[in-house]
């Protein structure tokens, strides 16, 4: 599939609505029954309908089904009128593999909301880079949203950015937050105010997509990392790929969100060092503590939306809406 890279703003996909129709699919892993169900009845009990992907429930090794199938659904899904958003169902490893077969024509010609986390990243890379639409980092349909009833009703409730235009949401900010670092948490690594567009989501996803197309550009960017289960010498190697390449030098700022198991406790240099030891003298701010990533499932951030990151308080504003009327 010939590849076309688009230029300018991030096209806005329209909000859901009671009674619209979610597709749900599994880009990467193979997904476990009972937990995809509760999140499957809960996206239901909320007025949702649902349309399964055919491939959402095969099992091929480590991956959801074969690299077709599980693309095929996506791109079934890009091309439905009636499925309003591709909800996807958990992470894993196989969101790489899809990149080259998805249909980024069909995404720019009808912007869609994407929702998705840990290796679903290469997918809102991909979304970003080459389509040039704002999708989400969000809680997946076989984690968070299944997680007890009224999960998803929580979930709009507070974040609610996939529902309301600005003109029809009754935030009364008029740049509301994204997150904000917990007090116990949060740590200023460097201070200072940048603006840019937010992209966020595994460390090592943004690294492995280094010199493919599918990575969008990070000039200006406010970049937020997460990940799990690295040593801290991996996410160092992380940083350095991102450093050589040249991709680290332009941001707008960084932050830096959970890093679940991602070292021993007690020991040094612990995950969090890796930051403050090379973002000392960054030109630009950084913080870290901000409660997104695997520690925290069901927070959901607008990739590709235009935000505010400032370190008094450590806070990330939201400066353009994520989803329009269309």
């Amino acid at each position: 599939m010939e590849l076309a890279i688009r230029q300018g703003a991030l096209a806005c996909p329209r909000p859901l609505r009671n009674g619209d129709m979610i597709g749900v699919a599994a880009p990467a892993g193979p997904v476990d029954t009972m937990p995809l169900d509760r999140g499957i009845l809960e996206l239901v009990r909320s007025g949702f309908r649902v349309r399964e992907g055919a491939a959402l429930r095969h099992r091929t090794g480590f991956l959801a089904g074969s690299d077709i199938a599980r693309a095929t659904d996506i791109n079934q899904m890009l091309s439905d009128a009636e499925i309003r958003a591709i909800f996807l169902a958990r992470g894993g490893y196989g969101c790489h593999r899809l990149l080259p077969i998805i249909d980024w024509e069909v995404l720019a010609a009808t912007p869609k909301i994407i929702m998705g986390a840990s290796d679903c990243t290469a997918l809102l890379c991909g979304a970003a880079a080459v389509a040039r639409v704002v999708t989400f980092h969000g809680p997946m349909v076989a984690g968070a949203l299944g997680r007890g009833e009224g999960a998803v009703a929580k979930f709009l409730r507070e974040d609610g950015w996939l529902l309301q235009t600005r003109s029809e949401s009754r935030v009364a900010e008029e740049h509301p937050e994204v997150f904000a670092a917990a007090n116990r948490n949060r740590q200023v690594i460097r201070e200072g105010e940048g603006e840019g567009t937010l992209m966020v989501g595994c460390l090592a996803l943004f690294a492995g997509l280094v010199g493919t197309p599918y990575l969008p550009d990070l000039r200006g960017a406010v970049l937020c990392v997460e990940d799990v289960n690295e040593q801290p010498f991996r996410l160092d190697r992380m940083v350095q790929q991102l450093r050589l390449a040249g991709l680290l030098d332009g941001l707008s700022g960084l932050v830096v969100g959970s890093l679940l198991g991602c070292g021993t406790p007690g020991t040094r240099p612990s995950a969090l060092d890796v930051f403050t030891e090379n973002f000392a003298t960054a030109p630009y701010p950084v913080v870290a503590g901000f409660p997104f990533g695997h520690a925290f499932p069901a927070r959901c951030a607008p990739f590709g939306a235009r935000v505010r990151l400032t370190t008094a308080p450590p806070a990330v504003h939201l400066l353009s809406w994520p989803v329009d009327a269309q």
